[in-house]
C-alpha cells in the first residue's frame, strides 16, 4: 500500500498545504492574497448607556475574510490589547446585527425601553421582547427560591428560545 504525503510550508504565517512543496507554496501565497482582499477599515457604534462597539475584520491567520465585533462597558476607558471578541461573521452587517443584539440584551433594565432602540430588525426585536419575558419569569422563580437549574428549566418549559438542554 502506497502512502500518500503531504507537504506543508509557513510562508508570512500562512501555512498552506499540497502534495509538493511547491503546491504548499501556492496554498499559502492563495491565502495570504485572500487575506489582504478587501477592507480592514474598522465600524465604530456608540450605544445607549455609554457602550461603544466595533466592527473589523478578524485576524486573516485564523478567519480569512470573517468579521469579527467587540464593545467597551461604560466604565473602561480603552480596549485591552487583545480584546475579547466574538467571531466569524460573513459580513460587516452580520456582525454588527450580532454586535446589536449582544449590546440590547446588556441594556436590559438601563434604559426605558430595555435596548430595543438598538436593534433593527423586527425578527430580533421580536427575539428580543422574548428574552426579556423569560428574563423577568427566570427572576421571579428565582426570587421564590428555586434554585438556578430549576428556575432555568421552569423558565424555559414551552419556549422557543431555549436550548434542549435547559
Amino acid at each position: 500500500m502506497k502512502r500518500t504525503r503531504e507537504a506543508s510550508i509557513d510562508l508570512y504565517g500562512m501555512t498552506g498545504c499540497g502534495q509538493t512543496k511547491t503546491d504548499a507554496k501556492h496554498d499559502a501565497e492563495r491565502q495570504i492574497e485572500q487575506a489582504l482582499d478587501g477592507s480592514y477599515t474598522p465600524s465604530i457604534l456608540r450605544f445607549p448607556a455609554g457602550y461603544l462597539g466595533i466592527v473589523t475584520r478578524c485576524n486573516p491567520r485564523w478567519y480569512a475574510q470573517k468579521w469579527e465585533y467587540c464593545y467597551m462597558r461604560p466604565d473602561e476607558e480603552q480596549l485591552p490589547a487583545n480584546p475579547s471578541t466574538c467571531s466569524a461573521y460573513d459580513t460587516p452587517a452580520d456582525a454588527e446585527r450580532a454586535l446589536r443584539r449582544h449590546i440590547a440584551q446588556l441594556l436590559i433594565g438601563l434604559t426605558e425601553d430595555d435596548g430595543m432602540s438598538v436593534l433593527r430588525e423586527e425578527t430580533d426585536r421580536r427575539s428580543h421582547a422574548d428574552y426579556i419575558a423569560w428574563q423577568a419569569h427566570y427572576r421571579g422563580l428565582r426570587s421564590q427560591g428555586y434554585d438556578d437549574t430549576a428556575a432555568h428549566r421552569m423558565a424555559c418549559y414551552g419556549r422557543e428560545v431555549c436550548t434542549p438542554t435547559a
